[in-house]
């Protein structure tokens, strides 16, 4: 049969951040989880624009 070949990564460490990363999508993509246990890095943590926020 015809499967699909996934590529090794060439080290260990590229391996290890690589499941890092899928970890942290995963986070982001849960919709049942209501907090992150802690903040992903790279992306901002600061308070929404006003522009952003709803009508209240």
């Amino acid at each position: 049969m015809d499967w699909p070949r996934i590529p090794w990564p060439k080290s260990k460490a590229f391996l290890v951040s690589s499941a890092a990363l899928g970890h942290a999508v995963a986070a982001l993509l849960d919709v049942e989880q209501e907090v992150l246990a802690e903040p992903l890095q790279g992306l901002s943590m600061t308070s929404l624009r006003q522009a952003f926020r709803g009508s209240r």
